[in-house]
């Protein structure tokens, strides 16, 4: 039988899900399996590369709400192809797929809790009815999948309790030789040297947190602390956090934005820690990147967070952001804290192995 699969991704943006399904699509394709890519939208990166033999399709879809019109198309790309199974990444696919009555097996890889991430951004989204509401609808559209792929073992037991299902755990996980291989490239990085470097790598959205992280900084060289923050991302929130920082009793130098880089790497090798205060997450690709470079992770506990640091060595959670002052300050003056390693069940070849195994049931 041949081994025909399809990813659906609602665009080939440089983002950490994108990436990662692009880097699955190409493993398993590498593999044996004839892999086509379908995309809701033609916004494609560079950055985001695909093997040479994987098909891919845009449907040229504006709003991802506006995606409904292609159902059509899309049945018939899946049809055309002969698809046996379709993974879907991210909301906008996962809602399309759910939709479409092509008869091909369907697997949504889930990257968060959406109750929880939707929660995060406080107002309207906190409040139980309606946060009640978002669970019951996701888990209306989930039930249209065959399976789901979880990242977490608290994320897999989440959608056990509201699916009639059981979720395939598969952590996350990273290209370890395009890891490497960006990293080589230089970074002049001397006027920070002097000081102890932390970044924060993300979306600049409410529930990543930053404005608090601002104010921490502060509250750092309050304490004598000294320290650089690197923010590496855009978002809505940049305008009002650079507005923050102008605020602020700190020179320029003390928070920089260095706004989207397509390969952060570089930069994340450079620093002397890394930096999360997100109030939701999956597993953050920046988070394994960092630790699997050597990097130390100082982390909020959230959802699979303690997973990850019983995996890995050098994370260290806080459930305050007020612990981190002590964090910071024995990660800069003490020397024998241990290497930062990341733990072999979030290796890229354990993980495309896992998904190997998940696709051989159906083939």
């Amino acid at each position: 039988m041949t081994k025909n699969v399809a990813f659906l991704l609602p665009s080939l943006r440089a983002v950490s899900p994108i990436k990662a399904a692009a880097f699955i699509a190409n493993k398993l394709n590498s593999l044996g399996y004839n892999v086509v890519v379908i995309s809701l939208t033609d916004e494609i990166s560079d950055s985001v590369t695909l093997n040479k033999d994987i098909k891919l399709y845009t449907l040229g879809v504006r709003n991802w709400f506006l995606s409904l019109m292609c159902l059509s198309e899309l049945g018939k790309i899946l049809e055309n192809e002969n698809s046996r199974v379709c993974f879907s990444f991210l909301l906008p696919a996962d809602f399309i797929l759910s939709l479409s009555n092509s008869n091909i097996i369907k697997i949504a890889v889930m990257r968060d809790i959406l109750e929880t991430s939707f929660a995060s951004r406080g107002g309207f989204f906190s409040i139980p009815i309606v946060r009640s509401l978002v669970k019951k609808i996701q888990a209306l559209y989930l039930r249209r999948f065959d399976n789901v792929v979880a990242m977490t073992q608290d994320m897999r037991d989440y959608y056990r309790s509201i699916l009639t299902i059981d979720p395939i755990l598969i952590h996350n996980f990273l290209d370890e030789n395009s890891t490497l291989s960006t990293t080589s490239s230089m970074v002049d990085f001397s006027p920070y040297r002097a000081e102890f470097n932390i970044c924060v790598v993300g979306s600049l959205i409410p529930r990543k947190s930053i404005g608090e992280m601002l104010d921490f900084v502060e509250t750092c060289f309050d304490k004598g602390l000294m320290l650089n923050l690197h923010v590496i991302g855009d978002g809505p929130l940049k305008n009002e956090l650079i507005f923050k920082k102008d605020s602020l009793k700190l020179s320029s130098d003390n928070i920089i934005f260095h706004g989207h880089l397509d390969s952060p790497l570089n930069l994340i090798g450079l620093m002397d820690c890394y930096w999360s205060n997100s109030m939701s997450e999956g597993l953050s690709r920046a988070m394994m990147e960092a630790c699997f470079l050597g990097v130390p992770c100082v982390v909020r506990k959230i959802e699979g967070i303690n997973e990850f640091q019983q995996a890995c060595s050098g994370v260290y959670m806080y459930k305050n952001i007020e612990e981190c002052f002590d964090l910071f300050r024995s990660l800069n003056s003490d020397s024998s804290y241990v290497e930062t390693k990341l733990g072999d069940e979030y290796r890229e070849k354990n993980c495309i192995h896992k998904y190997d195994l998940l696709l051989r049931n159906f083939f």
